[in-house]
């Protein structure tokens, strides 16, 4: 179904402070490219009041045009979605979702400090580790909800993404286990059809997307293999399988454990259906820096204050840190 102009205020009650089902709330999107484009339709088609802010002035420009183009299994569809790149011109929303690279948080939650006030709920979907961190230090009166995203998309063009690979949707307090406001931001989220789930220890979740995230983005970024080519059977999956083994004793010495048979099954399952290209293969076919840091970085680090080995992650995070440094990219 083509999505219409959007019409009239959605909005939910000021200073977001809901009761029942939370929906029909405003929503910014911080981050409007790959995830965060297919999350501003979805909170869109659930009837909230949804704004894209991007600093990026090609996209904003693009989508404010021709609005934000989606390919899904179903044909393309058009989401008249208003975008901005000046935060500071609109008023402060009842959930700000990040969507932005693990290095871009801090300055996101910067961008977007206009669109904050007392009850605005901060969820991020991000990958990687230290996200959550970073945006409660950067406000600290307001409620962080973490989780993650188990799907794939790839970008056509700014403000027009296909989306390959349709997965679910977690959501949970980032500190603490009440999830009474981790359920609101899910009810305005799941009218949309998306599959939500929220967790009261979604630590987890966020480390078995890791893991997973470790073993095939930095293979992808220096091979340049699709998901196709990472699900064949040959020595780049070993390496992925070996790595995801690595990734879970590290995980282990932070509180979360996990059977490294089931976790590699679900592996093969995720690249076997999730067709296209991953996000940091993407990042380093367009010449821009990867996520690298957050991803097998963070698992370098929590194995540092652990005191375990990590020498796989450390390669694979040595060797695109490397083909930065040939594009010219410096961190």
């Amino acid at each position: 179904m083509m999505s219409d102009q959007q019409t009239g205020s959605r909005r939910g009650i000021p200073g977001g402070r809901f009761l029942g089902r939370w929906a029909d709330v405003k929503v910014a999107i911080i981050g409007s490219g790959a995830m965060g484009s297919i999350y501003g339709a979805a909170f869109y088609d659930a009837r909230n009041e949804v704004l894209f802010v991007d600093a990026n002035r090609e996209l904003v420009d693009a989508v404010n045009e021709r609005g934000m183009i989606i390919e899904r299994k179903d044909g393309e569809h058009t989401y008249r979605i208003p975008a901005t790149n000046k935060p500071a011109g609109h008023d402060p929303c009842d959930l700000l979702l990040f969507q932005v690279k693990g290095f871009q948080t801090r300055a996101a939650a910067e961008f977007a400090r206009p669109l904050v006030n007392e009850g605005t709920l901060i969820l991020s979907l991000q990958n990687g580790l230290g996200n959550c961190e970073t945006l409660a230090e950067a406000y600290p009166d307001s409620e962080i909800l973490a989780g993650n995203n188990v799907g794939s998309v790839t970008v056509v063009a700014p403000g027009h993404v296909n989306h390959t690979g349709v997965g679910p949707t977690y959501i949970g307090p980032f500190r603490g286990s009440d999830t009474t406001s981790a359920q609101r931001a899910a009810n305005a989220l799941a009218p949309s059809g998306f599959e939500v789930h929220v967790l009261a220890d979604v630590k987890t979740q966020i480390w078995r997307k890791l893991l997973i995230n470790c073993a095939l983005l930095g293979a992808a970024a220096l091979t340049g293999l699709d998901a196709n080519g990472l699900a064949k059977r040959g020595p780049v999956l070993d390496l992925a399988n070996n790595v995801l083994r690595e990734t879970i004793t590290i995980a282990e010495t932070d509180g979360c454990s996990f059977d490294p048979d089931e976790e590699i099954a679900k592996m093969y399952h995720i690249v076997s259906h999730a067709g296209g290209k991953s996000s940091m293969l993407q990042d380093v076919e367009a010449g821009r820096r990867t996520e690298i840091d957050s991803i097998s970085g963070a698992a370098m680090r929590v194995a540092e204050q652990y005191g375990v080995p990590c020498p796989l992650n450390t390669t694979i995070w040595s060797l695109v840190k490397g083909k930065e440094q040939a594009m010219g990219i410096e961190s």
